[in-house]
């Protein structure tokens, strides 16, 4: 098996894609805002211990917004502006497949408004957001927290494919963020991860969630379509 090269981004999963690590996707399906708040985003909400009620957040990306970097971006939009951080997660939905929180900071305006000033992978410019009072970043990554939707087998060996990887790469790598070379199981379990991330994005229950998922979706990127 030949070494890999990645750049680590951002830390949201989607069609052939590894959590925290950017890839080509399919343009079939991507990771996006949610639709709505669904029985499993609230199932979702309760493996995380989540007491509020998650809400949309308008995005307002700062034009030195890093991706993948939201805590830096709202102590850069605090020093600049005031206001503080909010911690907590925001809830992303692969359609047929999963649902997935990744940890994550907003902005909270001098008035009180709750903002995202973060950079989106996919341009997202409304995010579904939970607060989290009794966690705080301490410049340690988390794992994302994921909920499968489908009935697929493979959807679970995904998901713990995934929470594996996020493992194996901190302990070997850190929370650095640039280009990094993978070796040995590492690169193995990426290159399993492509296969089947691009399985389950054609998979049937991803191809009969999809029309149903966009029609009406009123938060969908504008370049995302059925």
């Amino acid at each position: 098996m030949p070494d890999i090269a990645i750049h680590r981004t951002c830390t949201k999963s989607r069609a052939g894609q590894l959590s925290s690590y950017e890839v080509v996707q399919s343009e079939m399906v991507a990771t996006t805002t949610p639709k709505g708040v669904t029985k499993y985003m609230r199932a979702l909400c309760a493996r995380l211990g989540a007491t509020a009620e998650p809400a949309f957040l308008p995005v307002c990306t700062r034009k030195d917004s890093v991706l993948g970097d939201c805590f830096n971006d709202v102590n850069r939009q605090i020093a600049e502006f005031g206001g503080d951080a909010v911690h907590g997660w925001q809830l992303w939905e692969w359609p047929g497949i999963l649902v997935e929180a990744e940890f994550h900071g907003v902005w909270r305006s001098p008035s009180g408004e709750l903002l995202d000033v973060s950079l989106k992978g996919e341009g997202e410019e409304v995010v579904l957001f939970v607060p989290d009072p009794c966690r705080r970043f301490n410049g340690s990554r988390i794992d994302n927290v994921r909920h499968a939707t489908g009935k697929s087998p493979h959807i679970r060996t995904f998901i713990q494919n995934q929470n594996r990887f996020f493992k194996l790469y901190k302990a070997t790598h850190g929370d650095v963020i640039g280009e990094v070379v993978l070796h040995g199981e590492l690169a193995e379990l990426w290159e399993e991860q492509q296969i089947l991330g691009e399985e389950l994005a054609m998979s049937d229950e991803a191809r009969a969630a999809w029309p149903r998922f966009v029609a009406g979706h009123p938060y969908l990127p504008r370049h995302i379509t059925a």
